[in-house]
């Protein structure tokens, strides 16, 4: 029954931004923030979605319709936007570069 249900489901996969957010920028001097610089943080986590293998277990496990997609726009998530906003704006271009650069290599899915 639940390999009927994948196969008629559509499987929605959003891969980035809770890495930037999260894990690069929302904590001061994160892990990753100091193991990386921006440039290299991006090919790390492309190396890793290619290293993933969920979408072949999703495949196995009878998912046929799957939609991947990168990072969002990123600057007014709630944690960020108060952060680095100035005067409640949402003044984000830094995450929006980055953003970007992900997207570049990311389009090989």
């Amino acid at each position: 029954m639940s390999c009927f249900l994948l196969f008629k489901a559509l499987v929605l996969i959003t891969l980035g931004r809770n890495d930037f957010v999260n894990n690069y920028y929302l904590v001061p001097n994160s892990t990753r923030s100091r193991q990386f610089t921006l440039p290299n943080y991006v090919c790390y986590l492309i190396s890793k979605c290619r290293k993933n293998l969920m979408l072949q277990r999703l495949y196995k496990l009878g998912a046929r319709r799957v939609f991947v997609t990168g990072t969002g726009p990123m600057g007014c998530v709630p944690a960020e936007h108060a952060m680095r906003s100035k005067n409640r704006e949402c003044a984000a271009e830094l995450l929006q570069d980055q953003r970007r650069r992900f997207h570049g290599p990311f389009t090989w899915l």
